[in-house]
């Protein structure tokens, strides 16, 4: 997790607050190590490019099944 990140506990639950654009996904092998930040992990790592977060989330509990 981020350190600039809010508490799990503080973050909305069930409910969509942004979007975003992965623009690559690779194998976390392929990763230099220069560009690993501590939470990355593997196998494979998505490369988000672009975030939108929306003003305010909007509630999207869906169902899992």
């Amino acid at each position: 997790m981020r350190p600039d990140m809010p508490p799990p506990d503080a973050m909305p639950k069930s409910c969509i607050v942004g979007f975003l654009h992965i623009s690559n996904v690779i194998s976390y092998d392929d990763l230099p190590l220069a560009e690993r930040e501590p939470s990355t992990t593997g196998p494979v790592v998505w490369q988000i490019d672009r975030t939108i977060p929306l003003p305010k989330p909007f509630l999207c509990a869906g169902s899992l099944g």
